[in-house]
């Protein structure tokens, strides 16, 4: 029944092609071959136009996706490793408030103690010189090498400092009054405070964490640790990344340049002076040179530094933080596209016009053959027929971008004739997703799909040029080792686990750290009869790490 159906439609469309070059022929007389071919040829170079121009806006809007996406996760990623490394420090001066040493010497000063009148260097020395303080103050300076910070000091109700530990001599906190640093007031409102500030007595940038001491309801000091941006500027190298405060003031950065410098529209400008000047010992903030660039859908988009090409801008800022991560991406891979644009309209237009002069040359001459018209036809329609095939037979995983299973098994075969011909070596590594399935049941299989994605990204960073990688399916993937042994397929693989479980997938702003099971088999030339038997070894070595896990996941719990 198929085929009748198939014959009788062949049938349809021949007779149609036949009536339309009948009516084709009759139109392109001999006289109007000529003038009706070059408006023909117009026309067609117009609709060129706009085909190139529709598949270069669709090319640029890909590009700027993607590197929205990859911008928006180095953010993510960059803030989760400054939020580690700075989550400690809330901690510390919390602690140390429930010290006993602290609490007696400020309750010895009382909730009522006033700002000392004498100068500034008057009692530093009688504090420094006082017993119990110079004890606590040695002791401060041993917590402040033991838990990596830069200084530690304790400030009483008014909001002098009467101890400190980490201070090189010449810049000694004790003696000075903090009382107009917002983590002071923060403790006198019972709050823990956080501020970035340049130092009173050190005139080094950092960031401040204080916690207030309350005894019995009554307020006696705060305690506050500092962290100075040199400390954590490892965590920021790339140029195009960089740190801003709450006011919108560049505080960290890959270039040294954009320091001190303000955001668009920050809201330092709207601080009074004199505040200014005591958190960033100036008053004059250069704003950077970045402005959006306005394109329609795309609010990610800036431009930077007056380069001819976008940006863009990915920001990021962690709940509780005062501080904000913002990632650049160049898109000067747009000039690229652009040329490119120009290039398929040539092509089209060339090949259109080509073509639309043949097929006039070709009609004049099917007035006296339509029956070749019919041949040409049916060539055609098989040429469509060979190009659908061919576009069905695509070596790349679409999902993920990586080697499909026929890619990857094709490879294979290769490798297996070249390792039997020369007996050189080489290894099959199984990869399955440890618990994939949790991750599409929690978060819906767009974030799996996000998940296989990133962890292709993960690991094809960590694989050598000569290795094939490849989706078997679902959450399984394979690696080809070409001229590689069991040994060095295993170090590879180990490399492929640490780099996944270092760097997680962020999905709805959640951390999610995927783990990853693994087989491996290296080729015997005169054991093994076929793939077959070596990826099934391979999977018999997946199911075996499996189990393993399983069995260590259950005696754990």
């Amino acid at each position: 029944m198929k085929t009748r159906q198939s014959n009788s439609g062949w049938s349809n469309e021949l007779s149609i092609k036949y009536r339309c070059a009948r009516l084709v022929a009759t139109v392109l007389r001999p006289g109007r071959v000529l003038p009706v071919t070059v408006i023909i040829v117009g026309l067609w170079c117009l609709i060129a136009w706009f085909l190139a121009d529709a598949l270069g806006e669709k090319r640029e809007r890909q590009l700027i996706e993607r590197e929205t996406e990859v911008a928006e996760n180095s953010a993510a990623t960059i803030s989760a490793n400054i939020g580690l490394a700075l989550a400690h420090l809330r901690s510390i001066p919390a602690m140390l408030t429930k010290d006993p040493a602290v609490i007696a010497v400020l309750a010895r000063l009382g909730p009522s103690v006033q700002a000392s009148p004498l100068p500034e260097y008057n009692r530093r020395e009688i504090w420094l010189a006082e017993p119990e303080l110079k004890v606590l103050g040695q002791r401060l300076g041993e917590i402040v090498t033991e838990v990596g910070v830069n200084q530690i000091w304790v400030m009483d109700a008014a909001g002098d400092c009467i101890v400190s530990g980490g201070f090189p001599n010449d810049a000694l906190a004790t003696g000075v009054n903090y009382a107009d640093r917002e983590y002071f007031r923060a403790g006198l409102g019972g709050q823990n405070g956080q501020q970035f500030a340049v130092g009173r007595t050190t005139n080094l940038p950092g960031l401040y964490y204080s916690s207030p001491v309350i005894m019995d309801g009554r307020f006696l000091g705060v305690v506050t640790v500092k962290i100075e941006m040199s400390n954590v500027a490892q965590l920021v190298k790339d140029p195009n990344i960089f740190v801003s405060d709450e006011y919108g003031v560049i505080i960290l950065a890959g270039d040294k340049s954009l320091i001190m410098r303000s955001m668009p529209g920050s809201g330092v400008a709207d601080v009074p002076s004199e505040d200014i000047q005591s958190r960033y010992k100036r008053t004059t903030f250069e704003p950077i040179h970045m402005t959006v660039a306005g394109r329609a859908g795309h609010s990610h988009l800036v431009w930077w530094n007056g380069e001819p090409t976008p940006y863009v801008l990915a920001d990021h800022g962690r709940e509780n933080e005062i501080v904000t991560i913002h990632v650049l991406r160049s898109l000067r891979a747009i000039e690229g596209l652009r040329h490119e644009r120009l290039w398929v309209f040539v092509a089209l237009a060339m090949t259109g016009g080509s073509f639309l002069v043949m097929m006039a040359s070709v009609v004049v001459y099917l007035r006296g053959n339509i029956e070749h018209a019919r041949e040409i036809g049916n060539a055609n329609a098989e040429l469509a027929a060979l190009n659908a095939i061919l576009a069905e037979q695509a070596n790349t995983d679409p999902l993920t971008g990586c080697a499909n299973r026929r890619h990857l098994m094709a490879d294979l075969e290769a490798e297996r004739r070249r390792g039997d011909r020369y007996e050189s070596p080489f290894s099959v590594v199984l990869l399955d997703l440890d618990h994939f399935k949790d991750i599409n049941d929690r978060y819906g299989h767009a974030a799996g799909d996000l998940a296989l994605c990133h962890f292709v990204r993960v690991a094809g960073a960590v694989l050598r040029s000569t290795d094939v990688f490849g989706r078997f399916g679902g959450d399984e993937f394979a690696v080809l080792m070409p001229q590689t042994n069991a040994g060095d397929a295993a170090a590879l693989a180990d490399r492929i686990r640490n780099a996944t479980k270092a760097f997680p997938v962020i999905v709805a702003g959640e951390a999610i750290y995927l783990g990853v099971s693994v087989g491996i088999a290296q080729w015997r030339a005169k054991e093994d009869d076929s793939l077959e038997v070596l990826l099934g070894r391979a999977d018999a070595a997946l199911y075996a790490a499996k189990n393993a896990r399983s069995k260590s996941e259950s005696g754990s719990a």
